[in-house]
């Protein structure tokens, strides 16, 4: 599913991984768009195929079939199978903030090199600005943090230098993966006020991915559920998380631990496990473990069909049309 009027848009995206004669499907016919200034978060169990769709973004893996663009440029041809054009207008920012900036350079250098990366690709009249200062500005730090090492600074200031040196390349797409897993609860908090107010005041982009799906429903202004490599859910995120359509995105909701002590004792895990992970079967991947499964289920894969507005599943058992609920 994707809407050619999006800024980012995505079509058929695959990727398979081979071990030898093993295959591994992470990704599988993936349509979708992020609207301008959205935040469109990306949840699904850990192997879902998350992180590769991210990597296909910006280049760090060639997909295997399918076509991105980015406005009006084309970042992956379906006619030169990969091969990527990388974007000036998309940046990561990764998720663990201990590991993604080099503990040999001060911060200075670290936006620095974002900055200069800015300076080759852009006009003068494009950037605007190539003071490491005013990003560090834009995080909620200074220019007393310049010529500071990243040992030197907390798990939420490192988060928040990554996040300055993604800002210093002027980019219109932010892609969090897990930004905020790695940090305290508290720690978390400010983080995702500070994505808020730079979203707004930027006008950003965010695709948001995440495990934690309160955190999902406080930042995200859509939701898409990935499973096994294929996207099952798509939309609103307050109509996604409270009246759930697929029977995998009801399982992850009942599967999150409850802080009402009453409710505790209705925690109810995941049942079975995965069984094929190579994206050969024909049917829907979730029916070795879905409760409502049929044969129908097995044999063919559903489309994805729009049941209310702008909330889309591949599920044709859906749950609020069973008469389940939350």
């Amino acid at each position: 599913m994707s809407n050619t009027s999006s800024q980012l848009n995505a079509r058929g995206l695959s990727k398979t991984y081979w071990i030898g004669k093993d295959a591994t499907c992470a990704l599988k016919q993936i349509d979708f768009g992020i609207q301008e200034g959205e935040c469109l978060a990306l949840v699904g169990e850990s192997g879902c195929g998350k992180s590769t769709l991210a990597k296909l973004l910006l280049g760090l893996e060639n997909a295997d079939t399918g076509s991105l663009s980015f406005g009006e440029q084309l970042l992956i041809d379906p006619a030169l199978p990969g091969q990527y054009s990388r974007s000036t207008d998309i940046a990561m920012v990764f998720q663990d903030p201990y590991s993604s900036l080099n503990p040999k350079m001060r911060v200075k250098a670290i936006i620095g090199e974002a900055i200069e990366q800015v300076m080759l690709h852009r006009s003068a009249d494009e950037i605007m600005s190539v003071d490491p200062v005013f990003f560090l500005e834009q995080v909620g730090m200074s220019e007393i943090h310049l010529n500071r090492f990243p040992h030197e600074f907390s798990g939420g200031q490192r988060q928040r230098i990554a996040i300055a040196r993604a800002l210093a390349l002027h980019p219109k797409l932010l892609v969090l993966d897990e930004p905020t897993a790695a940090l305290d609860v508290s720690v978390q908090a400010q983080i995702l006020n500070l994505l808020k107010a730079l979203q707004v005041s930027l006008n950003l982009s965010m695709l948001f991915i995440s495990h934690d799906l309160g955190t999902v429903h406080f930042i995200a202004d859509r939701v898409m559920v990935m499973y096994l490599g294929h996207l099952v859910e798509v939309g609103p995120v307050s109509q996604v998380l409270i009246h759930p359509l697929h029977q995998y995105t009801q399982v992850l909701l009942d599967s999150m631990p409850k802080l009402d002590p009453d409710l505790r004792n209705h925690f109810k895990p995941i049942q079975l496990e995965i069984t094929d992970v190579s994206g050969s079967t024909h049917g829907c991947a979730f029916a070795p473990r879905c409760p409502k499964a049929d044969i129908d289920c097995r044999q063919d894969y559903p489309l994805m069909t729009q049941h209310s507005n702008q909330q889309f599943a591949a599920c044709r058992h859906p749950v609020a049309i069973s008469g389940d609920s939350l």
